[in-house]
């Protein structure tokens, strides 16, 4: 008779949704690491609520994205009620989401399919936002600045998903048909 045996890791929910950004921005855009640590001290400190990472083809259109939303009153919401970490199956690669991992892979062959260029960008948390000093502090810690909006090569399709086990994080992908 075969035995199966699984086992937990737990992440402290904050940590779980740095995970998260973290692996979808290195396994799909060239950020730097530096970079990288101050984008994930900006979520700590809740400034970011959108993070996205875009596909263009060469003529500057976007052809896809991949979007991670946070959901800070969902969080608060989820800590108010005693819910401070999650378990995560040990059987999860890279202990992501699986809604995360495949999001990875569904862009980045998208993106290998079609020799797209992809760059991230974020959307501040509207307390950030609204307030002018805040934002000037966030801008210059994140070494940001407004970006051009985003033109489409075509309609998109899309598919976004919430985790019921950990709901103040959402994933989608949107591509041209």
């Amino acid at each position: 008779m075969a035995q199966t045996y699984t086992s937990t890791q737990t992440y402290t929910r904050i940590l779980f949704l740095q995970k998260q950004i973290r692996e979808v921005l290195r396994e799909t855009t060239q950020i730097s690491n530096d970079t990288l640590d101050r984008l994930l001290q900006a979520v700590e400190k809740k400034w970011i609520c959108q993070v996205d990472v875009y596909a263009f083809n060469y003529n500057n259109l976007c052809q896809a994205q991949l979007k991670m939303e946070i959901d800070w009153n969902e969080y608060d919401n989820q800590m108010s009620i005693g819910k401070l970490t999650i378990a995560v199956d040990t059987r999860w690669k890279n202990d992501l989401l699986p809604q995360t991992d495949a999001s990875i892979w569904a862009f980045n062959a998208y993106v290998n399919q079609y020799s797209l260029r992809t760059e991230w960008r974020i959307t501040y948390a509207n307390w950030v936002h609204n307030n002018p000093s805040k934002l000037a502090e966030a801008r210059q810690f994140l070494g940001t600045s407004p970006g051009q909006p985003i033109k489409w090569s075509g309609k998109t399709i899309d598919d976004y998903v919430r985790n019921r086990d950990f709901p103040e994080f959402g994933i989608g992908l949107y591509f041209v048909e």
